[in-house]
């Protein structure tokens, strides 16, 4: 598989967090760098990332704002809001993806999730790293939409809705896997080791802990937030404020 991921757009504005930023872009991607100062920031990177038709665009998440003030940040915010396309969020204190590494991908459902599984098996392809798929499983009743009798199997079997995310997890896993035998097949390296898993749980607190045997972790971008910060969804905070490796975040394509 070609790599898809070509080239980025780094906000570059001096701190610890962009200068990570710049050296985990620039481990998969030719780098435009976009010195930021005064305006919205977001929307310039956003602007260069158009004009320059890059593939991934890379902000730092200021420790500060991590640590001590639990906020996002206005450019964080304003790009989850904006983002047409993915965008890395990276720590001052984490490093670039390497070869043989972990990329685990939080599996929901919907054209998102179907996006950030394509853009992670290219990263993981790239760097031969490990696939690793994880589906939170919370618990409440989470139905399929196939009619009355599943939600009556749910009252007298509760563990169906764990058994049938495995089913759907694991399905993802088998077309991923028969993707890279068929590269193999045709004398290409690229093929992409893949494990999957659900986890009882919400779906920040899953991911958290999956995020800690990753080198990056990779989710769909499902809910734009608002313009406030606060608007985001729980799980997407939880996971930019507590994740101990760079959070890859991919719209809808």
């Amino acid at each position: 598989m070609g790599s898809s991921i070509r080239s980025a757009v780094v906000g570059v504005d001096g701190s610890a967090a962009s200068a990570a930023a710049q050296v985990w872009a620039e481990a998969i991607a030719d780098v435009h760098e976009v010195h930021v100062a005064d305006g919205d920031v977001a929307v310039a990177l956003q602007r260069n990332a158009a004009e320059t038709g890059a593939d991934l665009i890379a902000v730092g998440m200021h420790e500060q704002r991590r640590t001590f003030l639990r906020s996002l940040g206005p450019v964080v915010s304003t790009l989850l809001r904006l983002a047409d396309r993915p965008i890395v969020v990276v720590g001052a204190d984490h490093h670039p993806p390497v070869d043989g590494g972990t990329v685990v991908v939080g599996i929901g459902h919907g054209p998102a999730t179907e996006a950030a599984v394509r853009w992670a098996s290219t990263l993981a392809a790239d760097h031969r790293a490990a696939l690793d798929l994880i589906r939170a499983v919370p618990q409440r009743p989470v139905f399929r939409a196939d009619g009355l009798l599943d939600v009556l199997a749910y009252y007298v079997d509760p563990t169906m809705a764990m058994n049938w995310a495995r089913e759907d997890v694991e399905a993802i896993a088998a077309e991923i896997d028969g993707a890279s035998h068929d590269r193999r097949r045709d004398g290409r390296t690229d093929g992409v080791v893949t494990s999957a898993s659900t986890a009882p749980g919400s779906t920040g607190p899953v991911l958290v802990d999956a995020a800690t045997r990753a080198d990056v972790l990779v989710v769909g971008l499902h809910d734009r937030p608002g313009a406030d910060d606060h608007e985001i969804a729980p799980w997407c905070r939880r996971v930019l404020l507590h994740a101990p490796c760079p959070v890859v975040f991919v719209p809808a394509t």
